[in-house]
């Protein structure tokens, strides 16, 4: 998904954090979450670890990151460097449903937009549960199925769009916040919160807009780079299916008593 972002321009609309809601909403879930100095955090689906060093930098944290992708853990161990922040940060290539890290070690799992990749949410939730400390939290923030306004029923794209789709695997995973809920329970998390975060997703389509000037030009970059990707779908197949899907953005904590 990182590299088809570039290829289209999304990862500058999204201010090179490849979530909606930048920094700022980054800010919101760390102040919520209640974020403290000398706090031990894992970061899932860090990228180029621009949220880890953030949250090094301004809060005074230990972060660890982890990405399945080789190429963007080594763009972060050079941020790293370059901001002289390699004390303070680490990166790992790791799958998230299989953490190569010890039980019990971090105050803290952060995750921005990328839960919604995972098809298994159980599983990353119990790896995720394993590796807090009791009273540890789990603070994310990711899509959401929203409910159908007539049924009540999450609404879902069609196979094709999402087979074909490659830019948005995360639509077709993402839970309802009433699917996260149970989840997070049948885990054993408590003190569950969550807080509605859409306005964030509509601000990042509105800079897709000022980006490419009209919707149907941005469906038509990612055709082309979804072509290049061997996942070939019609622009016009793109924006009809993406009107079908029913997406909101959504801040979660929870707790491990």
């Amino acid at each position: 998904m990182n590299n088809l972002c570039c290829k289209c321009g999304l990862d500058q609309v999204l201010e090179n954090t490849l979530h909606p809601g930048g920094l700022k909403l980054t800010e919101r879930l760390a102040g919520v979450a209640m974020l403290k100095p000398g706090c031990k955090v894992l970061e899932i689906g860090c990228g180029k670890g621009i949220t880890a060093l953030f949250l090094a930098r301004n809060y005074g944290c230990s972060i660890t990151g982890i990405d399945i992708s080789p190429i963007q853990i080594a763009l972060a161990r050079e941020r790293a460097k370059n901001e002289n922040m390699v004390g303070k940060t680490s990166f790992i290539t790791a799958d998230c449903q299989e953490l190569p890290l010890f039980t019990d070690l971090f105050d803290m799992v952060f995750s921005e937009c990328s839960i919604s990749l995972v098809q298994n949410k159980k599983r990353i939730l119990d790896e995720i549960w394993r590796v807090l400390k009791p009273g540890g939290r789990l603070t994310i923030t990711d899509l959401v199925q929203r409910d159908n306004e007539v049924t009540k029923e999450p609404s879902k794209a069609t196979p094709l769009f999402i087979s074909s789709f490659a830019l948005f695997p995360c639509i077709d995973n993402a839970e309802s916040l009433k699917g996260y809920r149970k989840l997070l329970k049948s885990v054993g998390f408590q003190d569950i919160y969550t807080e509605d975060c859409s306005i964030a997703l509509k601000e990042a389509f509105f800079r897709m807009r000022l980006r490419f000037g009209r919707m149907d030009t941005l469906w038509k970059e990612i055709g082309c780079a979804c072509d290049t990707c061997g996942n070939p779908i019609p622009p016009d197949e793109c924006q009809k299916q993406r009107r079908k899907t029913s997406i909101g953005y959504a801040l979660i904590t929870a707790t491990k008593e």
